[in-house]
């Protein structure tokens, strides 16, 4: 019967040979897995209007798009979805990248147009005639021919007949294929794993009923769950590109040189799923426990037990009365982590950001470089704590840039009702303010850290344990941050990545606060009746929010490079590290600041040697410290990069209008008016001109130094001991610059200094500058930085010299305080700001470090002070 049909169709085949090769094109390559980008002005209308809105990670598209020049783009998801390939066959063109024209594995029959539709009838027709066996893409070679050709492909590793039922049931399997291609041609495979997501929640350890119906939104929701995101929700359908592979590359790694392809096939699939598997938990976060099942699971840590038992035996008490006390502290401590409380504070920002900020700033660039990174290890966030808007923005920062929310350490004031379940609910865990005689609370916080740092989540705290109230970074304080790394040490994460954060803001909201607490007034408790208080601050612009990422520390890798082994380490050496590792995350922070036309301003008024001053000449102050910040490569306001001109013009306006500065109606030019500052106010201005303080210091210490010598000729050897001296002196106020040595600081600061025409390098004389008559104003404008700081420090002096027996206690610093509004009300200091209690604590610790106090000769305290009686001076 076969041969009989087979002899018919053969006679019928003559007659129609060639009008079927010019159908066919002379080849049975016409298959259903592929669809080209433009199949059909119906097909593509309509595709486009459903897949419009997913968005795609533009992290990786440029190094796509160079990767696609020399090599064959294969893109691989997790399961098997004709809705994922086609959303990427029609969104990629939108954003550069090749489209993948070949889905292995996939048919997709409703979707080719007709005419195409009918060649592959006609192919597989012909085909199962003639050899009486059914045309597959598989025995004719199709997707190495196409792959070979240059087509872009996409394949699943899971589902249909993409991998296991064909290792089961054949010799061959798409992963295997690839190798096998790939090593029989020179063009690099570059396989590209993708991961779509219909949600940022991360899967949860009890699935809810709709979960269980239509799968859930964190893994592998069902269709009619993804059709109904799609359309009604597009905002939460996105896809993420994880780190392309090179095939080549792999293939030629010692390690896979000898192995069999079958073998090679495993071990690749291995590093595609665990790739993707990790982009997935970058964007969700691992999976989330219940905050009863995070107790319970640190309640019944055997190490946890061990030490209860040991606590119950010294103290005398039950291990029933100890376990109790430990249950107290962890339900005092632990977070209640909820996607739904994120999505509030995402929803809260946003209408702050558009109702009572000018938008937000973000630095894309390292944030995307962070992304890769957070991958492999939890990520530790240090950030500047300057505000309480600062535990929501990082989150929504991350959240809407698909990076998993962080727990964040929280100050125990914050939690009182309702703030208190709001940031719980946010990934909040609250921790006293000292653990000082506090064994077991401080090992159970200890086990808490180490339980969320094991489950794979990104940290979140403050190195400088409160908010800043001085506007610059505040002395680190190492306590959780020596927590943190015994965790690590006890082996709760393999590494951990730590990212120093800045956040900034042109305004701060908590403003008259922070200048009553700097002026000496109670710091106010927070609690409810403060929270709606704090309605009134909704009225007010506020500016734009700014947010920088320095380049994240790898523990492992900063172990390994200062050749530090945490294990073998004594208490002291410990601590040592510890000092100098929070000493390099705060100048990390530091270094990325950005600044902000409200700091130029401010430092230009406060810094003016002028009690009334031209808007003109104030203006030329601002240009000064902008050519300095740029030659500093300091990140800028974008307001300042724009227009630095009407940004500094729109701050003056602000200003004038809050009543810090006055205009005076002295028949001047309008063009040019007059001002004179508000006394009262300078307290709120130096708040914004130590923002950016930290760039300004070395160049204000070879200021002081080249007014000190008096000379207009000098070396960098004449300067750099006075250099020193103030460095060591403001070491609590301002970050040393400990990557760069004093001399490389020095020859900086000069360069800049030539450029600005400050300086003149001699003719002959290697090493020897002349300062030129322009240089000499503007040197005072440089050493105005420390004005207020030699006048904190003056207080605090005579203060101690006066009251010999000072002992370092509250209300000390009240008496301190006191001392300096008196000194400033007799003049025999100028500056309000001067009377500050962040500063004035600095001052009183590094004289009790110099053991001035107590000491009976007066020698060293009247050093100090003949010191800054003379920078004083020359200041005047």
């Amino acid at each position: 019967m076969i041969p009989w049909l087979k002899n018919i169709y053969s006679g019928f085949g003559r007659f129609t040979r060639s009008y079927t090769d010019k159908v066919l094109g002379g080849t049975y390559d016409h298959f259903l897995a592929y669809l080209p980008h433009k199949s059909g002005r119906l097909n593509n209308k309509l595709l486009d209007f459903v897949f419009s809105r997913v968005s795609v990670s533009e992290d990786r598209i440029q190094q796509i798009q160079q990767m696609a020049e020399n090599g064959i783009i294969v893109y691989v998801n997790k399961n098997q979805s004709k809705m994922e390939y086609i959303c990427c066959n029609k969104q990629y063109h939108k954003y550069g990248l090749p489209v993948p024209e070949l889905g292995i594995g996939y048919n997709l029959l409703i979707f080719q147009p007709v005419s195409r539709l009918l060649k592959i009838f006609w192919a597989h027709v012909d085909y199962f005639f003639r050899h009486f066996s059914f045309l597959t893409p598989y025995k004719n070679q199709y997707f190495k021919k196409a792959l070979a050709s240059g087509i872009p492909a996409f394949f699943s590793l899971f589902g249909g007949k993409t991998f296991y039922p064909r290792l089961l049931k054949s010799k061959t399997n798409p992963v295997q294929e690839l190798i096998s291609l790939q090593k029989t041609i020179d063009t690099p495979i570059i396989l590209v794993p993708q991961a779509m997501f219909f949600s940022k929640r991360p899967p949860k350890t009890k699935p809810g009923i709709l979960d269980f119906f239509l799968g859930g939104l964190s893994k592998k929701p069902g269709k009619l769950r993804r059709l109904f995101i799609l359309f009604y929700n597009p905002k939460n359908t996105f896809i993420e590109i994880a780190e392309p592979l090179n095939l080549k590359h792999f293939i030629d790694r010692t390690e896979n040189a000898e192995m069999r392809d079958e073998n090679l096939a495993l071990a690749l699939r291995r590093v595609l799923l665990s790739s993707i598997n990790q982009t997935r938990q970058r964007v969700t976060g691992p999976l989330i426990k219940s905050r009863e099942e995070i107790k319970e699971n640190i309640m019944g840590s055997a190490r946890l037990q061990r030490f209860i038992e040991q606590h119950a035996a010294e103290n005398e008490k039950t291990i029933q009365e100890v376990n109790k006390e430990t249950y107290n502290y962890l339900d005092e401590i632990a977070a209640n982590y909820s996607m739904n409380w994120i999505m509030v504070y995402d929803f809260i920002l946003t209408w702050m950001l558009n109702h009572i900020f000018d938008g937000m700033v973000v630095d894309y660039e390292n944030l995307a470089r962070l992304k890769g990174i957070s991958e492999t290890s939890p990520l530790i966030f240090v950030p500047t704590h300057k505000s309480h808007l600062d535990y929501l923005v990082l989150s929504y920062v991350l959240y809407n840039n698909r990076i998993a929310c962080p727990h964040i350490a929280a100050g125990k004031n914050l939690s009182f009702w309702p703030l208190g379940p709001i940031f719980r609910g946010g990934g909040a865990f609250f921790m006293r303010r000292t653990f000082k005689g506090q064994k077991l609370y401080s090992r159970v916080f200890l086990e808490y850290i180490h339980k969320i740092l094991e489950e794979g989540f990104n940290l979140e705290f403050f190195l400088e344990g409160g908010r800043s109230r001085s506007g610059k970074m505040l002395t680190p304080k190492t306590g959780l941050l020596s927590i943190i790394l015994e965790a690590y040490n006890e082996g709760a994460c393999k590494d951990m990545i730590f990212v120093p954060v800045n956040i900034g803001y042109d305004r701060i909201i908590e403003e008259a606060s922070y200048i009553h607490e700097l002026e000496g007034g109670e710091k106010k408790a927070e609690n409810l009746p403060q929270l709606l208080n704090a309605r009134k601050s909704l009225k007010t612009r506020y500016g734009k929010v700014y947010v920088n990422f320095n380049e994240p520390i790898s523990l492992n890798q900063h172990l390994s490079r200062t050749q530090s082994d945490l294990n073998a380490m004594q208490p002291s050496e410990k601590r040592g590290f510890i000092t100098d590792f929070s000493r390099m995350l705060t100048k990390r922070i530091d270094d990325v600041t950005t600044a902000t036309p409200y700091c130029i301003v401010s430092a230009a008024i406060l810094n003016c040697p002028r009690k009334r001053f031209t808007y003109d000449y104030l203006m030329s102050i601002m240009e000064t410290y902008l050519f300095y910040l740029q030659a500093r490569h300091v990140k800028l306001a974008d307001t300042i990069t724009s227009d630095h001109a009407h940004a500094f013009g729109h701050v003056l306006e602000s200003f004038e209008s809050r009543k810090f500065i006055e205009q005076l109606q002295i028949d001047s030019d309008q063009k040019n008016p007059l001002y004179m500052v508000n006394e009262d106010k300078r307290p709120a201005m130096e708040y914004y001109k130590n923002n950016s303080i930290y760039f300004f210091a070395p160049a204000a210490y070879i200021a002081m130094a080249l007014l000190q010598l008096e000379s207009f000729r000098f070396s960098s050897h004449d300067i750099f001991k006075e250099y020193e001296f103030l460095e060591d002196f403001f070491k609590k106020e301002f970050t040393p610059i400990i990557e760069k040595t004093t001399e490389q600081m020095i020859r900086i600061c000069i360069k800049i200094f030539i450029d600005a025409g400050m300086v003149m390098p001699h003719e002959t004389r290697p090493d020897t500058y002349d300062l030129t008559a322009d240089g000499l104003k503007k040197l005072q404008l440089f050493a105005g930085f420390l004005y207020p700081y030699f006048e904190s420090y003056l207080i605090a002096l005579t203060y101690i010299k006066n009251e010999p027996d000072v002992s370092e206690g509250k209300g000390d610093f009240k008496k301190i305080l006191s001392h300096g509004r008196k000194m400033y009300k007799n003049s025999q200091i100028e500056r309000l700001e001067a009377v500050s209690t962040p500063t004035l604590k600095n001052a009183y610790k590094f004289f009790t470090d110099q053991a001035i106090i107590g000491d009976e000769d007066p020698t060293k305290a009247d050093f100090y002070e003949d010191k800054i009686l003379k920078y004083l001076a020359l200041l005047a």
